[in-house]
């Protein structure tokens, strides 16, 4: 029945896209543009629906276990989470209790992903956010990001300035799935008595970060001095 509904709603939608393409008699490009963005964003949105709702169907173990082979080659790229996986991988039945609570917590977090679609020559990116790159190609901070990239490492980071430029553009359709920092320390906060290591290692990963951008964003404003300094010599 809730499938059956889903299906009238996007159906109706679709109608109602048809009807805005003919009054308004939108170039075939156009048309062609918004039907499969509808169509994609669809599909998207639906995959990810049914990929959290059976994981809550299974075990906390299962559950564990699944989100690991889903999410465990864009988590091993985020320094902080790094720790909690190599805890949730250890074998040792003396900390049964600790590798349990890791499970939980990454299953917590792959909980809070939502699911971001774009079409072709978007801006997209916010301050305080991990992007997650399902499929397609996006450019931003001077290189080209395909299927499996992660940007937005240093979203913890309080203050923005220290963070890497967040914008990006799509280059061509793109679905995303998108953490911000407010639902990371929601989770964390949920699991900072449990796992009294995780508050250290953001602690700690958040200043190394704060460190090493400040050191880069130091580095590249002399450069641009230096720059400027030569260009009015010359002249």
């Amino acid at each position: 029945a809730i499938l059956s509904e889903e299906e009238s709603e996007f159906r109706a939608t679709m109608d109602g896209l048809n009807v805005m393409i003919s009054d308004h008699l939108l170039p075939s490009r156009m048309r062609f543009r918004l039907r499969s963005f509808f169509l994609s964003s669809k599909l998207a949105q639906r995959r990810a629906y049914r990929q959290q709702k059976l994981i809550t169907f299974m075990s906390p173990g299962l559950q564990g276990e699944v989100v690991m082979m889903l999410n465990k080659t864009w988590m091993e790229r985020v320094r902080m989470i790094k720790p909690i996986i190599q805890l949730a991988l250890d074998k040792d039945m003396a900390q049964v209790r600790q590798i349990t609570d890791g499970k939980a917590f990454l299953v917590d977090l792959s909980m809070k992903l939502e699911t971001l679609i774009f079409s072709q020559q978007e801006a997209i990116g916010n301050p305080h956010t991990l992007y997650i790159l399902r499929r397609g190609i996006i450019f931003g901070r001077g290189r080209v990001f395909s299927t499996g990239s992660v940007w937005g490492e240093d979203f913890l980071l309080y203050d923005s300035s220290l963070a890497y430029p967040c914008e990006a553009t799509t280059l061509t359709y793109v679905e995303l799935t998108s953490l911000s920092r407010t639902n990371f320390m929601e989770v964390v906060e949920r699991y900072c008595t449990k796992l009294p290591e995780l508050s250290f290692t953001i602690r700690y990963h958040c200043r190394w970060m704060a460190v090493q951008n400040g050191i880069r964003r130091e580095a590249w404003k002399r450069s641009g001095k230096q720059k400027l300094s030569k260009s009015q010599v010359s002249l």
